[in-house]
């Protein structure tokens, strides 16, 4: 029989777990790595929380030009700062008025409002604010064409507006919008 020798000897050291200041080290890393994230984080929830609001401010604008085209585009009447003895007024109106669809006599003007340039509908001489208290309208023009000419050119209005958006949260935002609304009936 061969007997074979085993040797009993320990290679392996002693296990050995993180010194003290290799765990200070790890710790501080994280920590700053954490604080570099958090910021981010937080800068990115901000931004969104300001483009949300002025998202909200800006469809308000967005649906009072649409409806003011879309009433003007039925309406019958047009008046450039609602005188009937100018119908038309190619250089520009702080007004305009109208007859709409319904038979109500209508008037879209700027107005001072508790600080803020707004946009007013005055139906039937009861005014009312279309746009948001956010919205700061500085010019309102309306230029008129083609009302009572006999040229067979439907009328057409074109409103620019020009003014600030603040949300709760953040910077005014500028804009300057242009639209333009064409008689769908012929006034022969």
């Amino acid at each position: 029989m061969i007997m074979h020798k085993h040797s009993y000897k320990h290679d392996h050291a002693p296990a050995r777990g993180y010194t003290l200041l290799e765990m200070i080290v790890s710790v501080g890393l994280f920590s700053i790595v954490m604080l570099l994230a958090a910021g981010a984080y937080f800068t990115i929830i901000r931004n969104d929380r300001q483009a949300r609001a002025v998202n909200d401010v800006v469809g308000n604008l967005s649906f009072a030009v649409d409806s003011i085209g879309r009433e003007i585009r039925t309406g019958t009447g047009y008046k450039c700062n609602n005188s009937s003895a100018t119908p038309t007024c190619s250089g520009g109106g702080t007004s305009f008025g109208y007859t709409d669809s319904s038979g109500r006599t209508v008037v879209y003007s700027r107005q001072q409002v508790n600080g803020n340039g707004q946009i007013l509908a005055s139906i039937n001489g009861v005014a009312s604010a279309l746009t948001d208290p956010r919205i700061n309208v500085e010019t309102l023009t309306f230029y008129v064409f083609n009302v009572g000419t006999g040229d067979g050119l439907q009328p057409r209005v074109i409103i620019t507006m020009k003014g600030t958006i603040t949300p709760e949260q953040g910077k005014p935002v500028s804009f300057n919008i242009q639209t333009t609304a064409t008689q769908r009936f012929l006034e022969l």
